[in-house]
């Protein structure tokens, strides 16, 4: 999947958003915000597997594309020789 600008801009701010809050973190809690990495890691990661989802259910709800798939699909399929049926 390409990236748009509106992407990489936003993965650039959360990235300087995440050093930014781990250097004042550590100048005022010192090493008690050593959690904080692994949270936000952990958030960051939610995040994204998310916007992931949205956007294959996105692109898996236009049937004209899946249909020009299958298309190409079915005439590989027509190219195989089968002797057998296929298993259930």
């Amino acid at each position: 999947m390409d990236r748009s600008i509106r992407d990489k801009i936003f993965i650039t701010a959360l990235a300087l958003l995440f050093v930014t809050t781990f250097i004042i973190g550590w100048l005022l809690l010192h090493q008690t915000v050593l959690f904080l990495p692994l949270a936000m890691t952990a958030g960051l990661l939610m995040l994204t597997q998310t916007i992931y989802y949205l956007e294959i259910k996105r692109e898996l709800g236009q049937p004209h594309e899946n249909y020009r798939q299958v298309e190409a699909l079915f005439s590989m399929f027509s190219t195989l020789r089968l002797r057998h049926p296929l298993p259930q």
